[in-house]
């Protein structure tokens, strides 16, 4: 039995989620940019790659490694994860059952590069 991953480049600048939510939306501007930006990447064969398979949930691995303009800012990728789901690559980011997370520098091109791998 073959288990599926993929693996997604998102071009742009990642942003923290502290202070970036209400109501369940992205409230600052830049947070606001990156996801509409992340949507407009996510290829449609990638939508619903991960979520249920015969009512039975399919948990994965995930490994991301962003790559911010600097070393000013804070590994958080929580803003990704919840692009994954808004997105519709995971049904629920609850599925994430390890993660491996990486901060690197590339000023000239932010970007974020996601692993998703089912676990078997």
């Amino acid at each position: 039995m073959s288990h599926r991953s993929v693996q997604l480049v998102v071009f742009g600048q990642c942003y923290s989620m502290k202070n970036t939510k209400i109501n369940g939306r992205f409230k600052h501007p830049k947070a606001q940019r990156f996801a509409k930006d992340f949507a407009m990447q996510v290829r449609p064969e990638h939508r619903l790659l991960f979520g249920l398979v015969d009512g039975e949930p399919v948990f994965v691995w995930a490994t991301v490694r962003v790559y911010y303009p600097s070393h000013r800012q804070d590994l958080d990728t929580d803003l990704i994860y919840d692009c994954l789901q808004h997105t519709h690559v995971l049904l629920n980011d609850k599925v994430i059952r390890e993660k491996h997370e990486y901060a690197e520098v590339d000023a000239k091109d932010p970007r974020c590069v996601i692993l998703l791998e089912e676990i078997p």
